[in-house]
């Protein structure tokens, strides 16, 4: 009997132990630590993620229960990455380029191809489709799910992104994993090691590995340079892959560190570039603290080769360069896809600031831009989610800011003049890690005006229900539509919206060197 009541007090231990506080809180498993004597040489535990993202895991006492935790996409990732510089043999050193090729979708709740009947904009009767990506946020939900569209969308938005500059990571770790495998140390200052005979990648066949220090006098940084070069075989075609690091870091912390990676890698197909493209992209990074990670990270397929004399896409800083476009004048610039991550928050619990900006096209008037403040109070996390327009790639106030919103991108006689007004989400994190909305000002009709008041007859109609089918289903085609959207503005006049930065919101940088 004492043995019984022992093992039923137990049972309620664990089970205690695996759900108590998990309601509304963010269930989170710290990234582990490299345990390799890497020195300063690698910024250890950085990786870029949606912090809207999780990953459901089975941690070892839910055998007793079955019940499945949440862990945060980011420390999914950074355990990857030091699982390779953790590594004991070449074999565990090994890294998979693909994800490199993989292009993101936009979420279905997002952007979805809406079917219309007599837009008021232009001349009645009339009828068409607005393209798939322009109309926003269109439901609540990602569809068939209770996951709120903000999140899904920025999820979406965030993989294409985080799957370049995260295979970056790895690839470089992986020459970190091979030095220690072979018992070679790292340089000395003045001093590189090469390692090219040695890696080891998937489907992958090396030109140049390397890595050298040396030291900034006047910020007595060490510096750790990496230069990795190799073509990814894919369906028997080479695609040459460039990647580069500079890493800054002072002798006396391994908490604190600084640096910029920049990569380039062909592209198999590209028609608008004929017939050369490439997809190039760079992140600076800046950790300050054990609770303060920054960066800034950004990804664009641009019309040349990884290896073309006189063109790069990047600045004097190595910096991806959103002025450099495609033009009769440039056949070399950027052509398509501009993407652009900035953040700023505490990488041990993911509360902070985050902005996502992208450009379809470099002819573009605008970008879209979403501005994301998490936060927590009372062990309950919640984030507030804005989506809107701003200024253009090419824009010297780019920054992934929101400057307001345009209801009608492309329909009839569409107008591109920024409204006073943003879609907006408050949500709330589940206990499945799944961010719901607990508020959602998004409905609007895709007009200039973003309302509309019906006349008598030719009534507007319009695809509602993001299904993608070729049905219009609108069932309140006489009924007059007032938009929802939040109202903005900038009173103060210092180019930011008044209502997003009372939010709690601050717009993330990142100090270029």
């Amino acid at each position: 009997m004492i043995k019984i009541k022992i093992h039923i007090l137990f049972y309620i231990i664990l089970v205690c132990l695996l759900q108590c506080g998990e309601a509304g809180t963010r269930v989170q498993n710290p990234p582990t630590t490299p345990t390799v004597a890497t020195s300063n040489a690698y910024p250890t535990s950085f990786a870029i993620s949606s912090p809207l993202k999780t990953s459901e895991v089975t941690a070892s006492l839910n055998l007793v229960t079955g019940h499945l935790m949440a862990t945060s996409d980011f420390s999914v990732n950074t355990d990857a990455i030091n699982t390779i510089l953790n590594g004991t043999s070449l074999s565990q050193c090994l890294f998979d380029p693909s994800p490199l090729l993989t292009e993101t979708t936009n979420a279905n709740c997002y952007g979805p191809n809406v079917n219309y009947t007599n837009h008021p904009d232009g001349n009645v009767p009339n009828s068409g489709q607005l393209p798939g990506g322009d109309v926003g946020l269109w439901t609540e939900n990602e569809i068939n799910s209770n996951e709120a569209c903000s999140a899904a969308q920025q999820n979406s938005l965030i993989d294409g992104v985080a799957n370049k500059a995260n295979v970056s990571l790895k690839a470089l770790a992986s020459l970190i994993c091979v030095a220690n495998v072979n018992n070679i140390d790292l340089p000395s200052v003045g001093n590189n090691i090469t390692l090219t005979d040695d890696m080891t990648a998937t489907a992958s066949v090396f030109s140049k590995a390397t890595l050298s220090l040396s030291t900034d006098a006047t910020t007595a940084e060490s510096i750790y340079s990496y230069i990795l070069n190799f073509n990814y075989t894919v369906n028997g075609t080479a695609i040459p892959v460039s990647i580069n690091m500079e890493h800054r870091s002072q002798s006396s912390s391994t908490e604190t560190y600084r640096g910029k990676i920049y990569y380039q890698f062909g592209m198999l197909t590209y028609s608008l570039c004929n017939p050369k493209a490439s997809t190039s992209g760079s992140i600076i990074y800046n950790k300050t603290s054990s609770t303060s990670l920054s960066f800034d990270a950004s990804y664009a397929i641009y019309c040349n080769t990884v290896d073309e004399l006189g063109s790069t896409p990047f600045t004097a800083s190595n910096l991806l360069d959103p002025t450099n476009i495609f033009s009769n004048t440039n056949s070399m610039g950027w052509q398509n896809n501009y993407n652009r991550f900035i953040a700023n928050f505490d990488p041990s619990t993911l509360l902070g600031n985050y902005a996502f900006a992208w450009q379809a096209g470099s002819g573009d008037s605008h970008t879209r831009a979403f501005n994301l403040n998490i936060s927590s109070s009372s062990n309950i996390v919640t984030g507030d989610a804005f989506y809107g327009f701003g200024p253009s790639v090419s824009d010297v106030s780019f920054d992934a800011r929101i400057s307001g919103f345009i209801c009608n991108w492309a329909g009839p006689n569409n107008s591109h003049t920024l409204k006073e007004l943003v879609q907006y989400q408050s949500m709330t994190q589940d206990s499945s890690g799944l961010f719901t909305a607990s508020l959602s000002d998004i409905i609007y009709a895709p007009t200039n005006s973003c309302s509309y008041t019906a006349p008598v007859s030719n009534q507007f109609v319009f695809d509602f229900d993001s299904n993608n089918d070729s049905v219009i289903d609108q069932n309140t085609a006489s009924s007059d539509i007032t938009h929802d959207l939040k109202a903005v503005s900038d009173l103060d006049s210092d180019g930011y919206l008044d209502e997003i930065t009372n939010s709690g919101f601050s717009l993330p940088f990142v100090d270029v060197f």
